[in-house]
């Protein structure tokens, strides 16, 4: 803790009052009024630029109970892929896939299981290699009508 020091002028009147009190209170050195700390303090309040999911693609299939995607590069470190299909009594299965260098093939990075109602499922990583290939497998129960979306969040 830091402690002021009283003003040296005279006190007169009221300007008395405030000595005998600025020199009794104290202050802790990281809330003192000097332009650095008020500019610090005027940051951390500032607004932070708000980020968006950004399209990369968007797709239907027709009735179908296997499906897989193009490849695609992503472009942020978050990625989703968002997916609703309908029909009473379906399920459907989404795989998010990285490809690997070389000969290794696609490795499932991700995976979801929900119900068809017509509702979005989502499944999402956050550490996506940006420049990375990846692509999305789609398995239903029965046939039937599939969307998705490719998805990055973008600050």
């Amino acid at each position: 803790m830091h402690i002021t020091r009283a003003i040296k002028a005279p006190p007169v009147g009221l300007a008395c009052a405030a000595t005998l009190t600025l020199g009794l209170v104290s202050f802790s050195t990281s809330a003192s009024a000097t332009p650095a700390t008020v500019a610090a303090v005027n940051a951390e309040r500032a607004p932070v630029a708000a980020g968006k999911w950004i399209n990369l693609w968007h797709d239907s299939h027709s009735p179908t109970k296997t499906w897989t995607t193009r490849s695609w590069k992503s472009k942020g470190r978050v990625l989703q892929i968002a997916a609703r299909c309908w029909g009473a009594g379906a399920q459907i299965k989404v795989y998010l896939q990285y490809e690997r260098p070389g000969p290794l093939g696609y490795k499932i990075v991700k995976d979801g299981k929900w119900d068809c109602t017509g509702t979005n499922g989502y499944i999402r990583v956050h550490n996506a290699k940006i420049g990375g290939t990846f692509r999305a497998d789609f398995v239903l129960n029965r046939k039937h009508t599939i969307e998705y979306w490719a998805q990055n969040w973008m600050p």
